[in-house]
């Protein structure tokens, strides 16, 4: 998985708005499929299928549909070792959707769009009740520790607090689905503390292949006709850090997030010349279990360098996700809440905004289930005209494998 040192790295944009319930919070059944004294190997993962109406048109899709094993060994001195591997799983796809740079879960790995079968993890983790766990390679980033908590639609959400950068699995920011990382994580009773290190020294030029088939009229014209092709510059060395503390039905989390940016001098129209940090720090406050009776999450951040508008150009934003989830019957939920991301200097009026509603039904011994989800887009330009003000409905159904 890792890249050679200067080698350019092609960063694809995802073409749909998608599944954004993250595998660490994962409903996807496991599977243990042999088992001895030393080893367990187990798989897991989903199939979705999703029609979505949006300012795109209709369509059917399997995007964010994916699966996984996990090797549990009995290692030497009370370690224990952990292989994590997930790919995503893509077979039918459509090219009326717009594209969509705002992310989500659904997005693949860097240099994987177009590619029925990518990479989402895969990682090694060593884990010791004194020392805690170590994780050595594609990986869920500290930073979505904290972050993560309002990110569990099946569809929609994710936008506002920085985790998918680009349009991507926030892989270089660190933010998202780490690459090359070195984590390591403790619990100290209802203390929780996670270290990110990020090695890597990486040119990224933006690919948007998908740019190719858009007319003037789509929204995200602007964007693609001035990203595609781009060099971004070399993004190095990332840190992050985060921590959270359980009270009873209460959680609090905070973290923070860099990495250092040498921008291309081509893009100093874009806010991206010369060298930088990309920054990013979350706030969230969870009640609750999710997926049991009520829960509710409320998160907040504020990124540098870290957001760009629909012109390309990068600047300091401010974000908040709510989520509220209740189970009014057994196995029936109804859920709703909101995202916006908007900008914290006068560079840019661009916002992104959607309140949403949505339910879901899941099926017996964890087999799937249904969902719609509704959301109504208030977007904003950077030159302060409208943005997509389409109501989008989306209704799936997950099959657990």
């Amino acid at each position: 998985m890792p890249l050679a040192p200067s080698a350019k790295v092609a960063l694809y944009a995802s073409l749909l708005a998608t599944y954004l319930s993250s595998s660490l919070y994962s409903t996807s059944h496991a599977v243990e499929i042999y088992k001895d004294n030393q080893t367990s190997v187990n798989t897991h993962g989903y199939l979705r299928v999703t029609y979505e109406d949006n300012a795109a048109g209709e369509a059917f899709t399997d995007s964010g549909s994916r699966w996984g094993f996990k090797v549990n060994r009995e290692l030497a001195y009370g370690w224990q070792g952990r292989l994590v591997t997930e790919w995503a799983m893509t077979f039918e796809r459509s090219r009326s959707f717009a594209v969509d740079f705002i992310g989500n879960d659904a997005n693949v790995a860097i240099g994987d769009a177009g590619e029925t079968i990518s990479s989402r993890l895969g990682y090694i983790e060593f884990t010791h009740d004194d020392w805690g766990r170590i994780g050595l390679g594609k990986q869920w980033g500290v930073y979505y520790d904290i972050a993560g908590g309002t990110d569990l639609l099946h569809y929609y959400g994710g936008s506002a607090l920085g985790v998918y950068k680009l349009g991507a699995d926030g892989g270089l920011s660190g933010t998202g689905r780490a690459e090359r990382a070195i984590t390591w994580r403790k619990s100290y009773n209802n203390l929780n503390i996670g270290l990110l290190y990020q090695p890597q020294d990486e040119e990224i030029i933006l690919n948007f292949p998908r740019c190719r088939d858009i007319e003037e009229d789509n929204p995200n014209f602007e964007q693609c006709n001035n990203l595609d092709g781009q060099s971004l510059g070399t993004i190095g060395t990332g840190y992050g850090i985060s921590l959270s503390y359980q009270f009873d039905m209460i959680w609090l989390g905070a973290t923070y997030n860099t990495s250092n940016v040498d921008g291309s001098n081509s893009l100093n129209d874009f806010g991206l010349s010369g060298e930088i940090d990309d920054t990013m720090q979350a706030f969230m406050i969870k009640y609750g279990t999710f997926n049991k009776g009520l829960y509710v999450a409320a998160g907040i951040a504020e990124g540098e360098n870290h957001e760009i508008d629909n012109t390309g150009k990068y600047f300091d934003s401010r974000g908040v996700e709510v989520l509220i989830k209740y189970q009014f019957a057994e196995r029936f939920w109804f859920y709703g809440g909101i995202n916006h991301l908007e900008s914290r200097d006068n560079t840019t009026q661009y916002e992104i905004s959607y309140p949403y509603i949505a339910a879901d039904y899941h099926f017996k011994n964890n087999v799937g289930a249904v969902f719609v989800e509704v959301r109504k887009n208030n977007h904003t330009n950077a030159d302060g005209s409208d943005g997509n003000t389409h109501t989008d409905i989306a209704i799936g159904v997950q099959l657990n494998l």
